[in-house]
């Protein structure tokens, strides 16, 4: 890959400049000058004695700077997000289209045709969940059922989260302890990018193309359950595409729409606002509003303690390795 190419060939342009520098120091110490030098005490300086400081000077500045420059790029090949890339991630709005298809199991052995019939009787559903970062907090736009998820970490590492209820324009605060059956929840890295940080490093990386603030990497993984492809933008610490399939269903994740940048965080901004006015109501006070219609009508629904949210399919399914309460 020409990705490869480069970096050889930077290398190789690295070793010979350090190279050449080395030759130079060594043919300075050689020289009469400086071997007296190195074996005299302090005297006054000679014309000759500081031509000769100034150039030893000059070549350690020189080793030095190529040094630096080396370990610069050395790092930057494994850190993809020193390329250059000034977008700041935490300000951001990313809306994605979840497509589920599921079919009858695929008998391995059957011919083509079979295989092809299942694939025609897919039942196909569509949703979106919309990404929104602002600054250190995160939200969940689902806009099939109108509700916003607001998380915050907290300092012990856990999460809390508002569930709002946009068209009621109503909240419930969650804290850490109301989480998990009481254990709490401490990914957020499931909350910030939708993807477990552990498992997008199980996957091998394929093909990584592009740089700075749109570099992208493709992963993945092939085993005898499932086949996951993850199209991951490390600098912007996104979700590109994601597919995942096995016997009975595909699920898709697709980017379709991002605002980032100062846009994106004039975006989150104006997001986060609309809510602020809205009416919360800690989750341990539920038991004393029965009689509010809203908080009724939501125990009659069969109220759920807090919100599916992270890596799910299309029907709410956590997807294998990604984000689960």
């Amino acid at each position: 890959m020409s990705f490869v190419k480069n970096n050889t060939l930077a290398m190789t342009k690295t070793r010979f400049n350090v190279a050449a520098v080395i030759a130079l120091v060594f043919t300075l110490i050689m020289t009469p000058e400086y071997s007296a030098l190195a074996g005299t005490a302090p005297s006054a300086p000679t014309e000759d004695t500081a031509k000769t400081n100034t150039a030893k000077a000059s070549v350690d500045e020189i080793v030095k700077r190529a040094v630096t420059q080396k370990e610069t790029r050395d790092d930057s090949r494994s850190n993809p997000t020193l390329k250059g890339c000034q977008l700041d991630p935490d300000y951001v709005v990313a809306e994605y289209k979840i497509t589920r298809k599921s079919f009858g199991a695929v008998n391995h052995s059957s011919n083509e045709s079979s295989a092809q019939s299942a694939s025609s009787n897919a039942i196909t559903t569509t949703k979106f969940i919309t990404l929104v970062r602002n600054g250190k907090e995160v939200a969940h736009y689902y806009p099939q059922a109108h509700i916003t998820e607001i998380w915050n970490q907290v300092k012990d590492g856990r999460t809390k989260v508002v569930r709002y209820f946009d068209q009621h324009r109503r909240g419930i605060e969650y804290q850490p302890h109301d989480l998990n059956k009481g254990k709490g929840d401490k990914n957020w890295d499931g909350k910030y990018q939708l993807m477990e940080r552990e498992f997008i490093q199980s996957l091998p990386v394929e093909q990584q193309t592009g740089d700075a603030c749109d570099l992208q990497q493709r992963l993945v993984l092939q085993t005898a359950q499932r086949k996951t492809v993850l199209l991951w933008l490390p600098n912007k610490k996104l979700v590109q595409h994601f597919s995942q399939r096995d016997d009975v269903s595909t699920t898709t994740w697709e980017l379709i729409s991002l605002s980032a940048g100062e846009q994106g965080k004039r975006d989150a901004e104006v997001f986060f606002k609309q809510r602020e006015s809205f009416q919360t109501t800690d989750y341990a006070d539920i038991g004393d509003s029965e009689s509010d219609p809203f908080f009724r009508q939501l125990i009659n629904l069969g109220f759920v303690s807090h919100g599916a949210s992270g890596f799910y399919d299309a029907d709410g399914h956590a997807l294998e390795g990604g984000h689960t309460h």
